[in-house]
């Protein structure tokens, strides 16, 4: 069976609650299937707009597994790498797929709760150039 190789994406998540901070980013890994999904999609909203211009952008279920983590500092003095630690809650809901013309996001909400969150863009070009994106401290990803 040949090796299917993983781009993995790291995006800060935006949450529409001042007082929700059980996670901060989600970590995407995709597969050949997942980002010929996007492309896909990403082509047909160019083919929409070219018949109505108000057209910006398709939103889809999606099954690529996203997990939500909290970003902290290493407990090590001479590291200032940003980690990722497993959150109490990860559990989330209603995952979809957000695709515009040259970018991408997910939108959710934590489990059993109306917190509406979603993460950072990252432009459909990228998925070309990568194997791993950090966007938690990247703002070109967009």
């Amino acid at each position: 069976m040949p090796d299917i190789q993983l781009k993995r994406l790291i995006m800060p998540v935006h949450v529409q609650d001042d007082y929700f901070d059980d996670y901060d980013c989600a970590v995407a890994e995709l597969n050949q299937a997942s980002i010929d999904r996007i492309r896909s999609l990403s082509e047909f909203v160019k083919i929409a707009r070219q018949a109505d211009d108000t057209i910006y952008k398709i939103v889809a279920w999606d099954w690529c597994g996203l997990k939500v983590f909290k970003s902290s500092y290493s407990d090590e003095p001479d590291e200032e790498e940003l980690q990722l630690k497993e959150p109490e809650e990860y559990r989330i809901d209603c995952l979809c797929l957000n695709v515009s013309d040259d970018g991408f996001y997910w939108t959710f909400y934590p489990k059993h709760t109306s917190i509406y969150c979603e993460t950072a863009a990252i432009a459909v070009a990228l998925l070309d150039c990568f194997d791993e994106v950090d966007a938690r401290e990247d703002s070109d990803a967009e």
